[in-house]
């Protein structure tokens, strides 16, 4: 439950050996590179290799964007957020590599999605061609004798609006050309103007103006009838290819898993072959340096000493520094909260990994905020399903066991504050003397609903407990890096200060609470913390004023790393968690009112209970959980990290292949 030790690592490459040195790291997978390229010039990327990279995965994106559009994939609605990958074994990657044959498929893809787009664009052009051709069907001239007369021209227009009368307007277009109209269904469809060989520039002109859309035959030979006959012929065959065209794409889109699978180690060729930049380079030889676990240091010796026996190597432990990477390290139970740790940002090497004490708070705060027996347990096993439906896929598993958790906690939360699915498990809906009532009643330690100012109080105790505990988190770290001053003036004060001060301001609020005896020695920890928070802010300065000065704004907050303001705006924040808490239960019990007004309905009456309880408390649960994450995560974002956490370190990052799109499963032996 910490950050894992790392050791780095140097490696005096001769420039032959540069590019085979660099794949071998790739292939071992163990090495942070760390980026050297300032202490000179870095390696140059060969080109040739880096081009052939580039070529072949626009061959893959192309090939992906046709087969998406050929053979698009529904989408179940976990998916949205679950996108679905590929598994592939070790044996079937290496197979694929060594025989499937990415360049022909490419073509082989490329070539029938354009012949089917031609083919379309054809089909489509042939039925508007149709279209406007059978309004001139029953003309009997044939166009390639139009276009021999030399004395006139026969042009043909459409419009859908313009009548002969209107044409009437343009006195030189009438007196100079022959107008004919052309229905279509009993509508003007449009006009055959036949012009004078030596009008034609100036009857165009104007035309143009009026204005009409010419329709082009210049292609098209025989009578317009003929070409309508002849026309459903050529449909028909290009209808025919493709559906064969259509048929080959979806036999290819079926190696769609395979493209996705070229995607993942184009890109990781890409990472492999652009990772010369992070070298250092000189006339004969390369530097690279990087990182590796400790635990890992023998095993690089020994594949160094099998693989590469003459190359050059140190290896020592990192120092504490800030471009050092950071692992995190956690056992199966905390694991999965990294990816709250990694939300707000990695600790520094060499700071404490805040995952177990965020891991334990969170589950806190999120089963006070979304308390509910009923939920939580449907929330766990809804995450139990899904943990089990994507078993191979870690990530995705350790993400639904955050919910799995909070499920229970909130079930916890659930039976002490007696919430079962709201009131849903009352006298409202059962007997008073049901066995289930009574044992939901013995596990209740306290209803928010009917006694809200104790669970008030409740929620501001854990808020006080929980910046005590940032605080002791940030005295621990000072202490681990021996700086006794910050720990015990900056740290230590305030957890003497803070106790004390909720045990001397309780018993203001409400006499006799707590004993005579407890509240002298609060007072005594209020007194002896304020001093050390002033002799805090007094150590900060040299100057005797100033140091008067600085012991005051010490305490108030404003040197210290915490302070009275602080401490006060930071514990009444996690009153939202009572809000949420009531907001959830009130909801469901305003669902179970509403449901069961319609219980004395005669037949459909139970029937419609039943399904408006489901659908109402699902909407419930669904926007509570949404509350109940986002609420606590504000709380150790802003009032629990910033007492002792400060984020900015790089993640380590293995030099090696990266698998974004698909999952490789290891093979058993």
């Amino acid at each position: 439950m910490a950050v894992e030790s790392l050791a780095k690592v140097s490696f005096v490459v001769r420039k032959s050996e540069l590019k085979s040195f660099r794949d071998y790291l790739y292939k071992l997978g163990l090495v942070h590179i760390k980026d050297v390229s300032s202490l000179s010039e870095p390696p140059k990327i060969d080109l040739d290799e880096e081009k052939l990279i580039r070529e072949n995965l626009a061959k893959v994106e192309y090939s992906l964007k046709v087969i998406n559009e050929i053979a698009p994939e529904s989408q179940a609605f976990i998916e949205n957020f679950i996108p679905k990958r590929p598994i592939f074994t070790l044996k079937e990657v290496k197979s694929i590599k060594e025989n499937f044959d990415l360049n022909n498929f490419y073509l082989t893809i490329k070539s029938n999605f354009e012949n089917k787009r031609a083919i379309e664009e054809r089909i489509t052009s042939l039925k508007l061609r149709i279209e406007d051709l059978k309004p001139f069907q029953n003309f009997n001239f044939r166009f390639e004798t139009l276009r021999k007369n030399k004395r006139v021209k026969v042009l043909f227009f459409y419009s859908s609006k313009k009548t002969i009368k209107e044409l009437l307007n343009y006195n030189y277009l009438i007196e100079n050309s022959m107008i004919l109209e052309v229905p279509k269904e009993e509508e003007i469809f449009g006009f055959m103007f036949i012009v004078p060989a030596s009008k034609y520039n100036e009857l165009i002109d104007i035309i143009k103006r009026i204005p009409l859309t010419e329709i082009n035959f210049s292609d098209l030979q025989e009578t317009p009838l003929e070409n309508i006959n002849r026309f459903p012929k050529e449909l028909s065959l290009l209808e025919k290819n493709k559906s064969l065209i259509e048929e080959e794409l979806r036999r290819l889109c079926k190696e769609k898993d395979k493209i996705i699978l070229f995607l993942d180690i184009l890109r990781s060729e890409i990472f492999k072959c652009e990772a010369v930049k992070a070298f250092a380079d000189s006339k004969r030889v390369s530097l690279i340096e990087g990182y590796i676990p400790l635990s890992l240091r023998q095993e690089l010796i020994n594949s160094l000493k099998a693989n590469y026996p003459k190359i050059y190597f140190e290896i020592e432990e990192a120092e504490k520094d800030p471009f050092v990477p950071v692992k995190l390290k956690n056992n199966d139970f905390f694991r999965p909260f990294e990816f709250l740790i990694r939300m707000f940002g990695v600790p520094k090497y060499g700071e404490v990994d805040p995952t177990p004490f965020t891991a334990i708070l969170f589950l806190v705060l999120f089963g006070i905020a979304f308390g509910d027996l009923f939920y939580g347990l449907f929330l766990s096993l809804a995450c139990l399903y899904f943990m089990k439906r994507y078993h191979y896929d870690k990530g995705t598993v350790d993400f639904f066991k955050i919910f799995y958790y909070t499920g229970l906690s909130a079930s916890f939360f659930g039976l002490i504050t007696g919430s079962w699915g709201g009131d849903l498990v009352s006298e409202s809906y059962l007997s008073p003397n049901s066995p289930i009532l009574k044992v939901k009643n013995s596990l209740i330690i306290i209803d928010p609903l009917k006694n809200i100012m104790a669970m008030l109080v409740a929620i501001i105790l854990l808020g006080v407990v929980s910046q005590m505990y940032g605080i002791f988190i940030a005295m621990f770290s000072n202490i681990k890096d021996r700086n006794y001053k910050d720990a015990i003036f900056d740290q230590l004060s305030w957890l003497i200060f803070i106790p004390g001060g909720v045990v001397v301001a309780g018993n203001f609020l409400a006499k006799e609470v707590f004993p005579q005896k407890l509240v002298t020695l609060g007072l005594a920890a209020l007194i002896i913390g304020i001093i050390m928070i002033f002799i805090g802010g007094f150590l900060k300065s040299k100057s005797p004023i100033n140091r008067i000065i600085k012991g005051f704004l010490n305490i108030y907050g404003i040197l210290s790393s915490y302070g009275v303001s602080s401490f006060l705006a930071d514990s009444l924040s996690y009153l939202r968690l009572l809000a949420l808490s009531v907001a959830t239960s009130s909801m469901a019990m305003s669902f179970n009112l509403v449901a069961f007004m319609f219980k004395d309905i005669k037949v459909i009456g139970p029937i419609f209970v039943i399904l408006m309880l489901i659908i109402a408390h699902l909407l419930n649960l669904l926007l509570s959980i949404l509350g109940a994450f986002v609420h606590p995560v504000r709380l150790l974002f802003y009032e629990f990290f910033g007492r002792f956490y400060g984020d900015g370190g790089n993640e380590f990052r293995a030099f090696s292949e990266i698998r974004k799109n698909v999952i490789v499963k290891e093979e058993l032996e």
